[in-house]
């Protein structure tokens, strides 16, 4: 059974989660993929840890 919401609201968490790692992680060029991946989880897991909302 696939979730499907009823609102939107869960596109504009996505869109705030993909700016700010834009701007927190992405404002530089990365040229391998491997790295972007590596950057992106440790952004990801330190948000986290900071228990971030929005």
């Amino acid at each position: 059974m696939d979730y499907s919401p009823k609102k939107a609201s869960w596109l504009k968490v996505i869109e705030i989660e993909f700016s700010a790692l834009s701007e927190q992680c992405l404002d530089r060029r990365i040229g391998e993929i491997s790295k972007l991946r590596e950057e992106t989880l440790i952004w990801a897991r330190k948000r986290t840890k900071a228990k971030v909302k929005g």
